[in-house]
């Protein structure tokens, strides 16, 4: 009766060297067949809100102003962009601009 069970253990117990096959074959790394994933659009440029402005006066007589001009970022996704100077006669135009993700996807 020992010899049976010590038998039996061991065939229970015991690793098959012969592995069963497959029923579905691997994934394979192929591309997937159809149109490619639409692509994140461009953001878009949109003036920035003027927090704040002053004229620092030269040291100097007939020394250089300056304007400092303080703008903001509404919100964590808007990213400062640079400013654009023109001058319009006598009167300088001061544009500062930020960058804003594009949310005008389009659903159709």
């Amino acid at each position: 009766m020992a010899l049976v069970a010590t038998l039996f253990a061991v065939v229970a117990c015991g690793s098959s060297s012969t592995a069963a096959p497959l029923s579905q074959p691997l994934p394979t790394a192929e591309p997937i067949k159809g149109n490619p994933p639409p692509e994140k659009p461009p953001p878009v440029e949109v003036l920035a809100p003027i927090e704040d402005t002053s004229v620092v006066f030269p040291e100097d007589p007939g020394g250089e102003y300056a304007l400092v001009v303080t703008s903001g970022l509404p919100n964590g996704c808007a990213e400062y962009n640079g400013f654009d100077v023109k001058r319009n006669g006598a009167r300088l135009v001061i544009a500062v601009k930020n960058l804003m993700p594009n949310s005008t996807l389009d659903t159709a």
